[in-house]
């Protein structure tokens, strides 16, 4: 699955957070990505890219499982020290 697919996915479930405001790397996108547990942040204006800039797409286990297709029952369990 592509990323842009991915992300088609998890826009239908609810699962991005589009910031249309202009964001800095050093202060917004940096306290905002700290979130690990919400949804996927989707900066669309960033100040000095050109680009859209995407974080936390891997912040949960459940989007990790989707993005590979997998259902979590045949995904081993991490290994517990």
């Amino acid at each position: 699955m592509s990323m842009r697919d991915f992300l088609k996915k998890m826009e239908l479930e609810g699962g991005v957070l589009h910031e249309n405001d202009k964001v800095s790397t050093g202060i917004e996108v940096s306290i905002m990505k700290a979130l690990s547990d919400g949804p996927i942040l989707y900066f669309e204006d960033v100040e000095g890219y050109e680009t859209s800039v995407i974080a936390n797409v891997c912040g949960t286990r459940g989007r990790i499982y989707s993005a590979r297709a997998h259902a979590k029952s045949k995904i081993a369990a991490p290994n517990k020290l």
